[in-house]
């Protein structure tokens, strides 16, 4: 639908057109353009981004301009940025007794919208007289400004896709040693033990890697499992540190995995068989201390030891089972004693001691000593 009839090659792109025009300025010198063309101001309402091209007159049948343009040689256009609301001012320079061609321009907006994905800017307004020929710096000013911006927009458009690769790279890289969790809500899995504070029963280099099956009660995205470890008490891990549990009963046929339930329940309390004391510490409660025991449940495995408060086990259970399981406990720490308050330093006790120095001095009475109790 486009022609380009008698028009220079590289007329319709912008760069291009801008080197013709200078060299077809020095040609035709500026003083003698105003006898032989003339000059048209031409207001469209689409604004172009790279250039202009020439509509043929014959292909216009819907343009009113259609009946009044003739095919005429283009020695020169020029184009002007930025008149309000997405309109642009054309300079045609045509031989005199023509009319001007219609002249398209392409939208900018879409172009600045596909590579910054923002609205086109306003740009500096640059006033033209009809019948008079601008300054050749103003216009190559803003030929300049235009190219400086294209290359801007060039530039960071490559940056961006640099950007987008290298990131899909790393991304394949580190996907190389990584798979997607396989974890499922109602799956047991094994916890790491270094994610698990477990008390200091046995040696740490003796105890088990790995400590379970405990089940999965909910999945947190694609990294993380939520696990319940005991009745009601639930935390999140990673999945780098769970492993699937695999039940073998073919291997171990007579070994049971399942968790013993509670002995007794007394509305919503469960209570369960304490089978030994394995030793007792004593925590800071405000000014003094208080005693708690590493409970050993009857049944159940060594990792999940619990320390109580006395006072709880003395409210909850009998007195003769209480002092029977103390007998199973083979050394007691003693309560510690109390600290101390801390004593000043040299410093504050010179800072406190400095201002009476400075007092006169005084005759002091000798002091008398008490040497007998009094009754």
């Amino acid at each position: 639908m486009l022609s380009r009839h008698a028009v220079p090659d590289g007329a319709h792109s912008g760069r291009k057109a801008y080197d013709i025009s200078r060299r077809r300025l020095a040609e035709l010198q500026l003083n003698g353009l105003d006898t032989n063309f003339r000059l048209f101001d031409v207001t469209v309402k689409s604004v172009l981004g790279y250039g202009a091209e020439v509509w043929a007159p014959e292909l216009l049948c819907n343009d009113a301009l259609s009946n009044y343009c003739e095919r005429v040689h283009l020695f020169d256009l020029k184009w002007l940025w930025g008149v309000r609301k997405s309109t642009a001012s054309c300079i045609v320079l045509a031989e005199t007794g023509r009319r001007p061609l219609a002249v398209c321009w392409n939208d900018l907006s879409s172009h600045f919208e596909q590579l910054l994905g923002a609205e086109a800017p306003d740009l500096p307004v640059l006033p033209v007289v009809p019948g008079t020929v601008p300054p050749a710096e103003s216009i190559e000013g803003l030929l300049q400004t235009h190219f400086s911006m294209e290359k801007l927009t060039t530039a960071w458009k490559c940056a961006h896709q640099c950007v987008l690769a290298a990131q899909e790279t790393m991304k394949k890289r580190a996907d190389r040693h990584r798979r997607p969790s396989p974890f499922k809500v109602g799956d047991k899995v094994l916890v790491f033990y270094k994610v698990l504070k477990m008390p200091d029963v046995t040696a740490r280099k003796l105890q088990h890697r790995y400590f379970g099956p405990y089940p999965v009660k909910q999945l947190c995205g694609e990294n993380a499992v939520v696990v319940e470890l005991s009745a009601g008490r639930t935390r999140s891990f990673n999945v780098s540190n769970l492993k699937p549990w695999k039940e073998d009963p073919d291997t171990f046929p007579h070994r049971d995995y399942s968790q013993p339930g509670p002995v007794e329940v007394i509305g919503d309390e469960e209570y369960f068989t304490i089978d030994r004391f394995i030793k007792n510490r004593w925590v800071r409660s405000g000014r003094g201390y208080k005693e708690q025991f590493l409970v050993h449940w009857e049944n159940y495995p060594p990792e999940d030891v619990s320390w109580l408060p006395v006072q709880q086990l003395e409210s909850e259970m009998e007195k003769d089972s209480f002092t029977e399981l103390l007998k199973t406990l083979q050394t007691r720490k003693p309560r510690p004693a109390l600290k101390p308050k801390r004593k000043m330093n040299n410093n504050s006790q010179q800072q406190q001691a400095a201002p009476r120095a400075q007092r006169p001095q005084q005759q002091q009475e000798p002091t008398r000593v008490r040497t007998r109790a009094q009754r």
